[in-house]
């Protein structure tokens, strides 16, 4: 089910519906992964393909079968899962990495995505 909703997945969409805005949304998707660390919009992605947020979100999700913010968080959610199991982070350290501003709302998030608390799914993937 990952998969399908990964960065390869959306780009074999893209491939086989080429469409004029599918070369903008993999922009916008390579835009965002570049700003994991950082805070943004949807307003700041659509204007860094130049169009406008509706239509941008609206195409974005067309293609990505999934929200741009959602998208985003799913990036973030990843990244801070590798930087608690491979770095060794502590929780408020990956969170704060990984572009969230508040520790409980990462945990919350964190928790719902993967199903288990940040710091007991990272000690599970070291003890086993």
């Amino acid at each position: 089910f990952r998969l399908l909703r990964s960065d390869a997945a959306a780009a074999m969409r893209s491939a086989v519906g080429r469409d004029r805005d599918a070369e903008k949304i993999q922009s916008a998707m390579s835009f965002l992964r570049a700003s994991i660390e950082r805070p943004v919009t949807v307003e700041d992605v659509a204007r860094h393909v130049a169009m406008s947020p509706s239509h941008f979100a609206h195409r974005f999700r067309a293609v990505a079968r999934v929200s741009p913010m959602r998208y985003l968080k799913q990036l973030r959610l990843n990244h801070a899962r590798n930087l608690l199991i491979a770095e060794g982070l502590r929780v408020s350290e990956a969170s704060a990495r990984a572009g969230y501003e508040s520790t409980s709302h990462f945990t919350r998030d964190f928790r719902a995505f993967f199903g288990a608390a940040p710091g007991e799914y990272a000690r599970r993937f070291r003890e086993g």
